[in-house]
């Protein structure tokens, strides 16, 4: 029973970090702790998996379908 309502926290967490770290590095992170969680270990296929599923969100809906994604507030200070 405690192992679901720390995977929603971890989701809320995620939801609220999107506006100050962007959807991108946001869902890295949480795709990341969320694999970790469900007990896999293998640090290579979870940054492969993580990334890839970034890279195709990015090519697929920003890219080909101009779909917005919010950046966030960090990258858009570093920026400028």
């Amino acid at each position: 029973m405690q192992r679901p309502i720390i995977f929603i926290l971890v989701t809320l967490t995620y939801i609220v970090l999107i506006p100050y770290l962007g959807f991108f590095i946001a869902s890295f992170v949480f795709l990341a702790v969320a694999i970790i969680m469900l007990e896999y270990r293998r640090w290579g296929v979870i940054l492969a998996v993580s990334a890839g599923w970034i890279a195709f969100n990015y090519f697929l809906f920003y890219k080909l379908l101009f779909v917005p994604f919010p950046q966030g507030i960090i990258l858009k200070l570093l920026q400028g």
